[in-house]
């Protein structure tokens, strides 16, 4: 896993975004990186669910690009300000920002490939009720599926906490102590005891060894705090969210493509998403 050097922050300019972007300057002093925010601004405003499938020509980057450079300005001057208050750092990153055309979604992934960022973070509303709602949603689920690197994804009004313990969300049937090892070591820099949770619900009769995998890693990795851990529950989603309570977690994190668990994890449960009411930062990590 190489190391953060580099991170890339996308935002709408929303309130969402405004409380993702101080835990992004946090992350940001600990791994002693830059921190590179977007706005995607997309020419085109698609219509069809007002009945016509085609698009709208509505402003020209041009048109918009001095309002768009204010409001960037005045966004990253009030998120720093804001943590500047609350903490106090022996580094504080390098932040720049830039205007991109484009759709979000695919722009976002577009940039943090061709500019080699090592971790991209961005906000997310998840399942909410409106119309641009449930299009940031979308954005934050594509991204975590199609982007190359990692990436952390900051609930609605969760304010930041010092991570201490994570949780990690496992098939331990498939997963490799080599990807458990590497969710670590880009972790370490927060020292957290780390928590490896397999959910087995009524269909899972595999088994698992886990007191194999804790032999290794006292055996490879002595230094590791972690822990496995069985859970007996009806579904990932219950899973997680007794973990994390029952840790008092500050971070949940995967790997990633599990499409499986990914599912299982973001199904929709009583029309929520599991972002909303699950409620700490995930983390989610490539193969």
């Amino acid at each position: 896993m190489n190391k953060v050097n580099r991170i890339l922050f996308p935002t709408d300019f929303s309130e969402v975004a405004e409380n993702a972007f101080r835990h992004a300057v946090v992350w940001a002093t600990k791994y002693q990186a830059d921190i590179h925010v977007i706005n995607v601004f997309n020419p085109y405003l698609p219509i069809g669910e007002y009945g016509y499938t085609g698009n709208i020509v509505v402003e020209t980057i041009e048109e918009v690009d001095i309002e768009i450079k204010v409001k960037l300005k005045k966004f990253v001057e009030k998120g720093i300000a804001q943590v500047v208050v609350e903490s106090t750092f022996d580094f504080f990153p390098n932040v720049t920002s830039s205007i991109e055309s484009g759709t979000p979604e695919n722009t976002i992934c577009r940039k943090a490939e061709e500019n080699n960022f090592d971790l991209i973070i961005m906000g997310t509303r998840g399942e909410g009720h409106d119309f641009w709602d449930k299009v940031f949603g979308t954005v934050s689920h594509y991204v975590v599926e199609n982007a190359k690197i990692p990436v952390l994804l900051i609930p609605p009004k969760t304010a930041y906490r010092t991570i201490t313990k994570v949780v990690y969300a496992a098939d331990l049937t498939a997963t490799q102590p080599f990807r458990i090892w590497q969710t670590y070591e880009l972790l370490k820099e927060f020292r957290p005891n780390f928590h490896c949770v397999h959910v087995r619900t009524d269909k899972d009769t595999r088994d698992l060894q886990l007191y194999e995998l804790d032999n290794y890693f006292k055996a490879a990795h002595p230094s590791m705090p972690v822990q496995f851990h069985l859970v007996h529950l009806d579904s990932i989603e219950d899973g997680m969210r007794f973990a994390i309570n029952l840790w008092n977690a500050e971070l949940l994190c995967m790997y990633t493509p599990h499409h499986s668990l990914f599912r299982q994890l973001f199904s929709q449960s009583n029309s929520h998403n599991a972002i909303d009411y699950m409620n700490i930062p995930l983390l989610f990590l490539k193969a």
